[in-house]
């Protein structure tokens, strides 16, 4: 990609200044040197330890394992300590689901 039409500023952001896109995305090489896409930067938790990133994806497959969950979906929400963010999942259950407290599905990621 050369450029955003009209737009230097989104250019400046997402192309190097020897022409590389950069793509937002993160990953990984595995042990036969194969790269896996995990996840975009952007969308990353930054906990609040400072240091730590999560990425929401990983935290909604767990979370979809639960029997009583539908959907889901993560986002972070600001830290009561002024430095990052605390994960929260906002879950649909299934139809079925009517006993489930929020405790359930916590206790079901902690173990």
């Amino acid at each position: 990609m050369k450029n955003y039409r009209n737009r230097p500023d989104l250019t400046s952001a997402a192309v190097t200044p020897d022409g590389w896109y950069k793509t937002g995305d993160y990953g990984y090489y595995d042990d036969q040197e194969r790269f896996h896409i995990k996840d975009r930067v952007k969308d990353l938790i930054l906990l609040p330890d400072g240091k730590t990133l999560v990425s929401p994806s990983t935290i909604e497959n767990l979370v979809l394992q639960h029997e009583a969950v539908f959907q889901v979906g993560v986002s972070g929400i600001p830290s009561t300590s002024g430095t990052g963010n605390v994960p929260r999942a906002f879950v649909i259950l299934k139809q079925h689901v009517q006993d489930l407290v929020p405790d359930d599905i916590v206790k079901f990621v902690e173990g």
